[in-house]
């Protein structure tokens, strides 16, 4: 399940206004939507992607969803939340917390992108799209799923990317007398992601 958590003593504003929602204790829905995998927006919306980040590909496989927190007694107007919300997407399809870094999944955000599209400054869809810098989101992979934080006003769409198909090499690390590396052994890598390995020299010892 999608599932989005806040601290207990959020407001909620209409839009990004100081207008509260219902009041202060009022609690809004989260609204969530799968976008059509043959419309122009979701095709608009992996070029933007790909454009503005070199480490994103047509070969990475896209799962996007329309989150926004809404009040469902005003017409479902987006709603924002004073110290922003903790997301937890569930794992696309072969893709897990183990082998998440392996796969280099990614949260991609593209910001401003309500359902009031005007929020952006653009009246169409399509010059709103274009307008929007895509966004690459923090995410912790654990049991719970695909966790990251959104800001006050940060819903709209995000896109799980990951390297559906991509190649894995194997890395083989290890250190001599003189210190060590971590992690050691085999390390298993995604074609075109990345890993990092900490080298500590013994007393007495520095890396060349």
């Amino acid at each position: 399940n999608i599932t989005a958590v806040a601290d207990a003593d959020t407001k909620y504003f209409i839009n990004d206004s100081e207008l509260a929602v219902n009041g202060d204790n009022a609690v809004p829905s989260l609204l969530v939507d799968k976008l059509a995998e043959d419309s122009a927006s979701l095709e608009a919306l992996k070029g933007e992607a790909i454009a503005e980040n070199g480490a994103i590909t047509a070969n990475h496989t896209f799962d996007f969803r329309y989150l926004d927190l809404v009040d469902a007694y005003n017409g479902n107007a987006w709603v924002s939340a004073s110290y922003g919300t903790t997301i937890y997407l569930p794992y696309p399809d072969g893709v897990t917390m183990d082998n998440a870094n392996d796969l280099d999944v990614q949260v991609i955000h593209f910001p401003g992108l309500h359902r009031e599209y005007g929020i952006a400054g653009q009246a169409e869809v399509t010059d709103a799209i274009e307008a929007c810098e895509p966004e690459v989101i923090t995410a912790e992979f654990d049991a719970n799923g695909i966790e990251f934080d959104v800001d006050r006003s940060g819903f709209s769409p995000f896109a799980v990317v990951w390297q559906e198909n991509a190649q894995t090499f194997t890395i083989t690390a290890s250190a001599g007398d003189g210190g060590s590396i971590s992690p050691r052994g085999s390390v298993a890598v995604a074609e075109g992601a990345d890993k990092i390995f900490t080298i500590t020299p013994n007393g007495g010892y520095t890396i060349a």
